[in-house]
């Protein structure tokens, strides 16, 4: 075995001699009957930890008896654990004199037999009785962590933020998860991940947790994405459950300059405004402390109301050794804000509170509506025991209350709108983004989470362009059925359709179209909706969407409930003006909050049998926190970045990488993609389907870093193990098929160069890539050419305005067009 080694070992004061494998033709231990002739009292045996493991022993008198590992305990564990064998010491007295000792189902290591007192046994007895029950504690406890783990994964993914100076690997919870077994449960982010919206998301990771000390990344790239990430993932409806290692979360910042974070982010944590310091909460009597008060009795009181933490006491001291820097969390809101549940909380022996040690946030309203924070003071993870308790109560709860994450869809823009029939026969819709309505769902099951299976299939397609969303749903229907053919009907009586619109995302004056199979349809603006009511509908239905074209058609016929029809599609095209705000209008990146869904009715069905059918799961209609998301994207192969809101990054459309990327009056702008080698990194676009392809780029090199290799660098074909890479140098053109990782040696081997000098004027850069052909115009010049013998396949373009670690200057590139042909 990798890792095991013989001689004198001493078990709880036994003896034992261990075979060197090394000196017996590399075995260790023995699965044949050992022969022995000693009298003795008791017996010592080391074996391996296998099923159904078990020693037979023979006497003299032919008599024989069986020793199981039930009262034996783990005595030498593999090193490192990743070798995960051991061996189980057990101790058995003898009846009589033995003579065999056969091992069943496993191997044996190492026998001791004594005939010493029983006062000089007992010491090691009872210390391998301690081990066992240690053991099966820890048995215990990992059973529990397990079924944590197992209800985890339900979620999909969970995150760790990235913390500066304090590693989450050390931390208890991560600990505990991985002797689960469950090491791919937790995504450990980078800070580029942080900020990078398209990852760190509640769609991707629903439950994000903070497990490092008191500071956090404000910055990464540009000044405050950092805080930017975390209010966005709090916006969106995402869960934060936070347990540093020290005091204050979110104090420092990556520069350990104090910023005081927590209470932006849904967690007034009162600081104890020592040395002047703004960290505790204006107009609250609680307070946090560097040293608790003297001569007060601190005891912290479980909520016996609350469901988050049971496995505590009812009652236990406040600790007295230490980091005793208290830093409570404090209810600040009405109960109309938010749900705030105390679950520990912190008292004296007058029963004055000092506010919760452990609290759970969960917002009705707001920018954060349904999001959650979940906080727990530092210093009650710090003894092992007490940490595994609480982290395994509130992971289960959080992953047991965690709603399934919102559906999220990426929407294209086109240049050809459909043209609105009811038909869904344009060409428009192939290029559509497509989701099905998958998610069934019972009003009367309402707050519940519960997804039944649709028995007909719904289908909503999506595309936008500067003055319409366009919704177009495809609805199979044996039995198509509706009342009525009127404007501004209660549609919802019959079969219908539904589109929500939500663009602030606040679950405000949010917009409700609804259309029959009939061509019926109804308009609504709801101000709020409280609980799933969503107030009066007579007066939320008085707004008209000018502008709305909508068409239908049936492929059947309509309330004849004798024959089978095939199904109904219907067709909107909804006026953007009408859903935005007065003068707002839609960027791409921008996303707004959407729910999509469907009435079905079959015959003799009531309202209690109908079937409600969900794009993005829900228990209810007017449940705006469970609307999916949708993000407006512009073309890839055709980049209008006018059509960009100022300071974007260029997202959908471009992910970024390294560097920073802003729209700034039209214009894409990069700056300082730090690179010390030869592989493009900043701003990339497209994926392994672009193959053959040609890219046309309009570029100005705004200024560059003192480095010769500093400038302007465009990846094309980029895929996972390589790309090829055009370097625009002070020196010259060079182009090059660098590897995505390993060593590779760019002085010695480009593909080509050629004479190239830089500067800051605007320039029309065409690359054009087909098979292993490539050529570089620049104005209309052929700059280079080259063939590949053994092309790359395919892969996206990376534009990378090129920086050298050590040098000085900025090097900055300005794009105005990006088409790819």
């Amino acid at each position: 075995m990798a890792g095991f080694s013989g001689g004198l070992r001493f078990l709880w004061g036994v003896p034992f001699s261990l075979i060197e494998p090394t000196l017996s033709n590399g075995k260790a231990a023995t699965r044949q009957p050992v022969r022995l002739a000693h009298k003795a009292t008791i017996l010592f045996a080391l074996v391996s930890d296998e099923p159904q493991a078990q020693l037979k022993l023979t006497y003299a008198d032919g008599s024989t008896e069986t020793v199981t590992l039930d009262k034996g305990a783990p005595a030498i564990q593999g090193w490192p654990p990743v070798l995960q064998w051991r061996l189980w010491m057990v101790a058995h007295p003898l009846k009589a004199e033995l003579r065999t000792v056969t091992p069943q189902n496993c191997a044996l290591f190492a026998l001791t037999l004594s005939d010493l007192p029983d006062e000089q046994i007992q010491p090691a007895l009872a210390a391998l009785q301690n081990r066992r029950q240690a053991y099966l504690a820890e048995q215990q406890m990992q059973k529990r962590w397990q079924q944590v783990a197992d209800r985890l994964k339900t979620l999909g993914a969970v995150a760790i933020i990235p913390t500066p100076l304090v590693s989450a690997q050390g931390h208890p919870l991560v600990k505990a998860v991985n002797r689960a077994g469950a090491f791919g449960l937790l995504t450990a982010l980078r800070p580029d991940e942080l900020v990078n919206p398209s990852l760190f998301n509640p769609m991707r990771f629903p439950l994000v947790l903070y497990l490092g000390g008191e500071n956090y990344y404000q910055t990464v790239r540009e000044q405050g994405d950092g805080d930017r990430a975390m209010l966005e993932y709090l916006r969106r409806g995402g869960t934060l459950l936070v347990s540093p290692t020290q005091p204050y979360p979110f104090y420092y910042n990556e520069r350990g300059t104090p910023v005081v974070f927590a209470p932006k982010i849904g967690m007034p944590i009162s600081g104890s405004g020592a040395e002047g310091r703004e960290d505790y909460l204006k107009g609250k009597e609680v307070r946090g402390w560097e040293k608790p008060p003297q001569g007060v009795s601190l005891r912290f009181v479980r909520n016996p109301d609350q469901q988050v933490v049971t496995n505590l006491p009812d009652e236990f001291p406040f600790p007295t050794d230490g980091d005793l820097r208290w830093r409570p969390m404090v209810n600040i809101w009405n109960e109309q804000e938010a749900r705030y549940t105390p679950i520990l909380t912190l008292k004296d022996n007058m029963g004055k509170e000092y506010g919760e040690g452990i609290a759970l946030v969960e917002f009705k309203q707001g920018d954060f509506r349904g999001a959650r924070v979940l906080y727990i003071w530092h210093r009650l993870i710090a003894d092992p025991e007490r940490a595994l308790n609480i982290l395994s109560d509130v992971l289960n709860y959080l992953a047991s209350s965690t709603p399934l994450p919102p559906k999220q869809v990426t929407v294209s823009q086109t240049s050809a709108p459909p043209i609105i029939d009811g038909k869904l026969d344009d060409a428009a819709w192939q290029n559509a983004a497509t989701v099905e309505l998958k998610w069934r769902f019972n009003p009367a099951n309402a707050p519940a989470l519960i997804g039944l299976t649709p028995t007909v299939r719904t289908t909503a397609r999506l595309l936008w362009d500067r003055q319409f969303l366009y919704v177009g749903f495809e609805c199979e229907d044996p039995d198509i059925w509706s009342v009525y053919t009127q404007r501004d009907a209660y549609v919802w009586e019959g079969e219908a359709v539904e589109v929500y619109l939500d663009p602030s995302g606040r679950g405000q004056n949010y917009k409700e179209i609804d259309l029959n199979p009939l061509g019926a349809l109804i308009d609504l603006n709801t101000p709020e909706a409280k609980d799933g009511n969503p107030g009066d509908v007579d007066e939320n239905a008085r707004w008209n969407a000018v502008g709305l074209r909508w068409a239908t058609f049936v492929n059947g016929t309509a309330n004849d409930r004798a024959d089978r029809d095939t199904g109904w599609t219907a067709e909107m095209a909804i006026p953007l003006k009408e859903i935005l705000p007065e003068g707002e209008q839609v960027y791409v990146g921008d996303s707004w909050r959407a729910q999509f869904y469907r009435i079905e009715r079959p015959k003799d069905s009531t309202d209690a049998t109908a079937e409600f059918q969900a794009w993005s799961p829900t228990d209810t209609f007017h449940r705006p926190e469970r609307f999916g998301v949708i993000v407006f994207a512009g073309s890839p192969r055709r980049v209008d970045f006018s059509i960009y809101r100022p300071g974007s990054d260029g997202s959908p459309t471009f992910t970024v990488n390294a560097g920073t990327w802003q729209i700034r009056d039209g214009v894409y702008e990069g700056r300082n993609c730090i690179e010390d080698g030869w592989l493009p990194r900043g701003a990339s676009a497209g994926d392994n389907t672009w193959k053959d392809y040609t890219v046309k780029i309009r570029y100005r090199l705004v200024s560059r870093g003192s480095d010769w290799r500093d400038g302007f660098w465009v990846g094309f074909r980029c895929g996972p193990e390589a790309c090829y890479a055009l370097l625009l140098t002070s020196r010259d053109a060079q182009l090059h098929r660098v590897p995505a990782s390993g060593e590779y040696d760019g002085d010695r081997q480009n593909l080509t160069t050629a004479p190239f000098t830089p500067d800051s004027e605007w320039h029309n850069l065409t690359i054009r890539v087909r098979g292993g052909k490539i050529e570089v115009e620049q104005d209309g010049k052929l700059l280079l050419q080259y063939t590949d013998e053994k092309p790359l396949a395919a892969g996206g373009v990376t534009l990378c305005a090129r920086r050298w670690s050590q040098s000085t200057g900025d090097t900055v590139v300005q794009i105005s067009q990006f088409e790819v042909e």
